[in-house]
């Protein structure tokens, strides 16, 4: 149904396309705050003000030929994490207050969100429906400044460039000690069972299955182990947008920005596909949530240190290939 659903938006775009005007800029703002805080030799999920973060909102503009705004394309990592997990409703949380604002403001307008990349960052307010609203309205005024001094142009060549490379992953444990994941996992799942709800019991399932499957792997003495990864870049201009897989984590943003041959270039994660989280190999080496248990939710065993390097030379190939003049 979704893959029908897709197919209709991409073929109703395609034969509703008309002449446009266009301008990409970027601008002071920060949702985010970084998630990973040394506590007694180990890392917490805990505000780190002293952390790295993205200060910045890098925002396409579009308008018809006309002069008419047509939409608003916006990139900044936080998790739209303002509710709390005690929230049942689906929301579009921050994010969501963002667009719905840009979108009043100036009727006709789409305002659209890409998440960036914020594997290590979290908005900076919780909890609630209200901090969620007071982050979006802050967010948008950030954006409606940069959209406000762009002067779009009505030409522009568009280039797309892709690479799919296989990033290593982890060896699974021992068969010893994969059994007692599986053991643990039953016991925690019995224990908890009768208290929880639905989703925790979901949970609770999925989380014997990761076990069971890291336990086959251990048993059948899988080695050498990679997972396919796509890295994908589109530019307009001297504007580029980059997409990464998973929950990649906020420097890896900063420095395909930094060594990028375009102008300006903003990444998008989450991006055709999530494989969990991406740390960087500094990261790996600190351990955390987002290194040490975080895969059971993504996946079977974890990606290597390796992989930023991967990434990091994946991204700079494609950006060479589309970033104008080059």
């Amino acid at each position: 149904w979704v893959r029908g659903r897709l197919v209709e938006v991409a073929v109703a775009a395609w034969r509703g396309r008309e002449p446009a005007r266009w301008a990409a800029g970027r601008g002071p703002a920060q949702v985010g705050i970084n998630r990973r805080q040394a506590k007694g030799g180990q890392i917490a999920l805990a505000e780190n003000p002293e952390g790295v973060c993205a200060r910045h909102v890098d925002v396409l503009r579009v308008d018809r030929a006309s002069g008419e705004p047509l939409a608003l394309w916006m990139n900044h990592p936080a998790h739209a994490v303002a509710l709390d997990h005690t929230n049942t409703l689906i929301s579009a949380d921050w994010p969501g207050y963002a667009c719905r604002a840009l979108e009043a403001a100036q009727p006709g307008l789409v305002a659209m969100f890409a998440q960036g990349c914020a594997g290590n960052i979290n908005c900076n307010w919780r909890f609630g429906f209200e901090v969620a609203e007071r982050l979006g309205l802050l967010f948008a005024e950030a954006v409606r400044a940069v959209a406000e001094g762009l002067r779009p142009v009505p030409e522009a060549e568009l280039r797309v460039a892709a690479e799919v490379v296989a990033l290593p992953l982890q060896d699974p444990p021992p068969v010893a000690e994969a059994r007692e994941l599986v053991a643990r996992a039953r016991a925690e799942r019995e224990a908890s069972w009768e208290q929880a709800n639905y989703g925790l019991r979901k949970l609770l399932d999925g989380v014997v299955t990761w076990a069971q499957q890291v336990l086959a792997l251990a048993e059948a003495g899988a080695t050498n182990l990679t997972i396919d990864y796509e890295v994908q870049a589109v530019s307009l201009g001297d504007f580029a947008i980059v997409g990464l897989p998973g929950e990649v984590f906020v420097e890896y943003a900063l420095n395909i920005d930094a060594s990028s041959p375009c102008a300006q270039t903003a990444v998008a994660a989450y991006t055709n596909g999530n494989i969990g989280y991406v740390p960087t190999a500094a990261a790996f080496a600190e351990g955390g949530y987002e290194v040490e248990s975080a895969i059971r939710y993504y996946g079977t065993t974890m990606l290597a240190p390796q992989t930023e390097e991967i990434i990091l030379q994946a991204a700079a190939r494609v950006l060479q290939r589309v970033c104008a003049g080059n």
